[in-house]
């Protein structure tokens, strides 16, 4: 040991392992290990950024290395007495102190209810995309919000009121926004969808009373999202349908339709675009069939079906908003005894990340910076939860190490 003042090399040793605590890190994740790496460029989340309330640290910063060589803390070249190892993790309880790392933690809440540019009344369905924009479908005011990167409202679609069909007997239900800027909003009341430009021009319409051939396409539809092939996918509830719709960039007009049937009662539908992996949800009836999610892999075939057993997590009362992380997870609103947002891990067993707060929780997105987006119907706003892959493993090890 160095005494109680090290001097010379001892002295140079332990700035030097000072140095290496205090530079920025990159965090590559395994579920055997965690490798700290020094990165010389500022990173995502930034040493200095992440507070921990409590010292005795379960998930050590500045862990211990790659094939199992110690970091400079556990090999004794700057001993800390709270510190702990991962290997040593298994029997410790988690200590991780700061509430603000948890997910599911509430970091924003956005609108309140009116008709104003920023307002919401009764919103529905939300989509994020990869750039991170997100469109809010604001049913009470029967129009879309679209919002950008920092949350400010930079468009509104009111679409025009059709012949015979008063502005408030429309009742929209979800909305999507593809790559080449088309906007795809599904109408619960008039059984469409209706497709518009990127400036809000309506294009096409599918379903509804309308045409012979707008009616063999849709019947009633209702969750709308986008697959990874920038196609439309569309659940409809009526006829037990998935339908994946190409449609023209310019003119929004129908190029290919493909249809997957045998769901019962398909609800509302979400997608992930690095996987190609499927999510759909169905309503449960009166005569015994139970709600559930089932998710499909790109070729349609069903692979999981959660929220019926509750060996792999919470059973679900009452699904309603549904999405898929770029991870394979699935998250789920369920409108049960207590309104909670669901995590259903592609790797172990579900739970609630979210449990209170919420009045009625409708549509579901995941940002491309890692926050939750819930629509609360009831409360009229848009909540955004923290929720990113680190935060998610710090948790899982939190569960698995108490």
């Amino acid at each position: 040991m160095w005494g109680r003042y090290p001097s010379g090399p001892n002295k140079s040793q332990l700035l030097r392992g000072v140095r290496e605590l205090i530079q920025p890190w990159e965090i590559s994740l395994s579920l055997k290990n965690v490798h700290f790496q020094p990165y010389q460029q500022p990173s995502t989340i930034p040493f200095g950024e992440v507070v921990v309330q409590e010292n005795n640290l379960s998930f050590p910063v500045g862990v211990c290395g790659p094939q199992g060589h110690k970091c400079a803390i556990h090999s004794g070249d700057l001993p800390h007495e709270n510190h702990v190892a991962v290997s040593e993790q298994l029997h410790t309880p988690c200590k991780l102190g700061a509430s603000t790392l948890k997910v599911g933690h509430l970091v924003k809440k956005i609108g309140k209810q009116g008709s104003g540019r920023t307002d919401f009344t009764l919103p529905s369905g939300v989509h994020a995309t990869p750039q991170g924009q997100l469109f809010v479908v604001d049913c009470g005011n029967v129009r879309v919000q679209i919002t950008d990167l920092q949350r400010n409202v930079v468009q509104q679609i009111s679409p025009p009121t059709c012949e015979g069909t008063s502005r408030h007997c429309r009742n929209f239900f979800d909305v999507a926004g593809n790559s080449k800027g088309l906007i795809a909003l599904t109408c619960a009341a008039e059984r469409v969808l209706l497709v518009f430009s990127r400036h809000g021009r309506l294009l096409q319409t599918f379903g509804g009373s309308g045409s012979a051939g707008a009616q063999q396409d849709l019947e009633a539809p209702r969750g709308v999202t986008v697959t990874q092939q920038d196609e439309f996918l569309v659940a409809d509830i009526r006829r037990g349908t998935l339908t994946s719709l190409k449609l023209d960039p310019k003119t929004g007009a129908k190029m290919e339709r493909t249809v997957v049937t045998g769901f019962h009662r398909p609800y509302l539908v979400a997608t992930c675009l690095k996987s190609g992996l499927i999510a759909v949800s169905e309503r449960g009836n009166e005569t015994g069939r139970i709600p559930c999610i089932k998710v499909l892999e790109p070729g349609w075939n069903t692979i999981r079906i959660l929220g019926i057993c509750s060996g792999m997590g919470p059973v679900l009362s009452n699904p309603w908003g549904i999405c898929i992380d770029t991870d394979g997870d699935v998250l789920v609103a369920d409108w049960g005894k207590q309104h909670c947002i669901v995590l259903y891990s592609s790797v172990g067993v579900g739970r609630s990340i979210v449990s209170h707060g919420l009045s009625s929780p409708r549509g579901l997105a995941v940002l491309p910076d890692g926050h939750l987006v819930v629509s609360d119907s009831m409360n009229h706003c848009i909540k955004l939860y923290r929720y990113n892959s680190l935060q998610k493993w710090v948790d899982w090890v939190c569960l698995t190490s108490t």
